[in-house]
């Protein structure tokens, strides 16, 4: 249910660039993508994932239960739209995010960070794009009846989406035994116009 909400934030800022954080298959993708092109002509996606490159150590300390997937086999999801709409273009950028993203000061007008889930990484994902207009972070817990509860000083955006007085956290939840109830939040940059331009604060 959670990411529905989604498309519904693309439909309403209709970004014309696009970071995910946390590629995975290319599911979400897919869908920000094709979604942003009813909106505008020229839409560019970049996504961060270490695909099939790390062993299953890594996925479980990183809290990844969504398994791994060629860099090829998801290029090929994004090559498909390409195809069908000559104005989109799209990078995959293969390592971890300390590794691809981190030392890099990264703008886009949506962002979606859903990639390594300890709360450390999740900053400095969300410092590197923090200039970014839309930023939603997957992978806020709260408690739910029957769930076991997750530690949010190890994992998740809790402690930085808590932090901030303009983040929203969205509705809809999904639930799972492991984990309680599993939201979305969202924080969208304000503007002024300068010459004509927004500009982002």
């Amino acid at each position: 249910m959670r990411y529905d909400q989604l498309l519904s934030l693309v439909a309403l800022y209709k970004p014309r660039s696009i970071v995910e954080i946390g590629t995975n298959q290319g599911d979400r993708g897919v869908l920000l993508c094709r979604e942003a092109l009813r909106h505008n002509p020229v839409v560019a996606y970049t996504g961060y994932d270490v695909f099939d490159t790390k062993d299953a150590e890594f996925h479980k300390q990183v809290f990844n239960g969504k398994g791994a997937f060629a860099k090829e086999r998801v290029a090929a999801r994004f090559d498909e739209i390409n195809s069908q709409y000559p104005g989109f273009q799209y990078r995959l950028l293969q390592g971890t995010t300390a590794e691809t993203l981190h030392s890099h000061d990264v703008r886009a007008e949506f962002v979606f960070i859903d990639g390594d889930h300890r709360v450390q990484t999740i900053a400095l994902d969300y410092n590197a794009v923090k200039h970014s207009k839309v930023v939603v972070f997957d992978d806020y817990y709260s408690e739910a009846p029957d769930c076991e509860k997750i530690d949010t000083n190890i994992y998740g955006c809790n402690s930085i989406i808590d932090k901030s007085k303009s983040a929203t956290i969205l509705p809809n939840a999904d639930r799972f035994p492991a984990t309680g109830d599993i939201r979305m939040a969202a924080l969208v940059k304000r503007h002024v116009f300068f010459r004509g331009r927004p500009i982002w604060f």
